[in-house]
């Protein structure tokens, strides 16, 4: 009887070994699944932030451009004004 009754608990003790087993197996698969949706969430995160990226650095392009215009535009008036009071003070003297 005890050699039975020790065949039995052998056989309990596998078969909770068993089921703990699956259900760390389960709960593995399951952070898995939960880690690859997080990841295809980020990727998706990341891609987006890279086209914001490409976005803002050409609008910054543009606005430099249009500031490099401006600037010229400004330098290019400012020294016709300091030739035009140059050529003044010529005439006076």
């Amino acid at each position: 009887m005890s050699f039975n009754g020790g065949q039995t608990g052998a056989k309990n003790a596998v078969e909770w070994l068993k089921q703990d087993r699956m259900t760390k197996i389960a709960d593995l698969e399951s952070q898995i699944r939960g880690f690859q949706m997080q990841k295809v969430s980020n990727e998706v995160a990341t891609n987006l932030l890279h086209q914001d990226l490409a976005v803002r650095k050409n609008h910054i392009d543009v606005l430099t451009r249009r500031l490099e215009q401006v600037c010229s535009k400004v330098e290019s008036r400012y020294h016709k004004e300091i030739q035009g009071l140059k050529d003044l003070l010529l005439i006076e003297q």
